[in-house]
């Protein structure tokens, strides 16, 4: 038996090889699905959450002989929502094929999406460097209480926290924004076939940090914010309180549609700026009046969207983690 997972995936290294390859393979397979049916994906993906959802519930069920009232009633209202809606998802796999549609059309953007997450990896890089050396740095100094001599912070850690913390989720939306900014102007010039529109995204990419800096470190303070107030009122014991707790289900719903409504209204105002090329505020009031009668379409294709790719992101490596598990067990 090998000393640890590391010895383990030198000797079978085949093993990682298979499953990441793989992974890859079923993301292209997702992706090419989308690009030439994407209503039966969208649909695919509603009924398989609805499965998982009944899955849990005989889980519990069977193994603790309690019935678990959330995974059913989410079952149902999700059901029940998918036929009321059922218009306005189909409505939404069609704006998501003019979308797979446009990437197809403009497989660059896919390169640029790349390098501007290389960059934002190697920012992350250096944040997690100087936060773990600022925790480090000492200095010699006298206890107060003792009179003792020992080793202090060497920087006011709480005053800094706070700083790391806003510069994390700041820069995090920021470069975010940019390959929205980019994806925005390149497409834009495709959909309306505008002459020369291959070579739009070098002018949008420096748009987004010229022109359109200042309206996206806005946005980025707003989706911070946003992200950071629901990470308090929904942390992940929060959230496992809150779901067995029939008290919480209404706020917990209220802070996901809060954070959906202002993350929809944040980046369609960013989109308005990249498309009129004016100020932020002037261009998100623009937006807003034209999504007051589009607004729950907005949401839900935008629900839509971030769901589906999910199911690349977290339920494909789930998956692979599993078949992991299950293909080590065997050697």
């Amino acid at each position: 038996v090998p000393e640890s997972l590391w010895a383990f995936m030198e000797e079978h290294f085949y093993l990682p090889t298979v499953l990441f390859l793989s992974l890859f393979v079923l993301a292209g397979v997702f992706l090419f699905s989308l690009l030439k049916a994407a209503t039966p994906v969208i649909w695919g993906v509603i009924v398989l959450d609805i499965l998982m959802l009944l899955a849990v519930f005989i889980w519990f069920l069977a193994e603790f002989e309690e019935i678990c009232y959330p995974a059913i009633i989410f079952a149902v209202v999700g059901s029940v929502a998918a036929g009321v809606l059922h218009k306005q998802i189909n409505a939404a796999g069609k704006v998501l094929t003019k979308a797979m549609e446009a990437l197809n059309a403009n497989k660059r953007l896919f390169m640029v999406g790349l390098g501007v997450k290389i960059v934002w990896g190697g920012y992350f890089g250096l944040w997690i460097a100087s936060l773990i050396g600022m925790a480090f740095s000492k200095s010699v100094g006298t206890n107060e209480e003792t009179g003792r001599c020992e080793l202090q912070p060497g920087l006011p850690i709480d005053a800094f926290y706070v700083v790391w913390l806003v510069a994390y989720y700041w820069s995090m939306y920021f470069f975010q924004n940019i390959t929205l900014c980019v994806l925005t102007v390149q497409v834009g010039g495709w959909y309306f076939e505008e002459q020369n529109y291959k070579g739009l995204w070098v002018k949008a990419l420096q748009w987004s940090l010229t022109k359109l800096a200042g309206g996206n470190a806005i946005c980025a303070a707003i989706m911070g914010a946003t992200a950071y107030l629901k990470n308090l009122v929904d942390s992940k014991i929060r959230f496992c309180l809150a779901i067995v707790n029939p008290i919480d289900w209404i706020p917990l719903c209220l802070a996901f549609a809060l954070k959906t409504c202002i993350h929809t209204y944040t980046k369609f105002g960013m989109i308005g700026q990249a498309f009129a090329g004016g100020d932020f505020c002037s261009s998100a009031q623009k937006t807003v009046n034209l999504l007051k009668t589009r607004l729950g379409e907005a949401v839900l294709t935008d629900f839509i969207g971030s769901r589906v790719m999910s199911w690349i992101t977290y339920v494909l490596c789930v998956g692979v983690m599993f078949s992991a598990f299950a293909w080590a067990e065997s050697l």
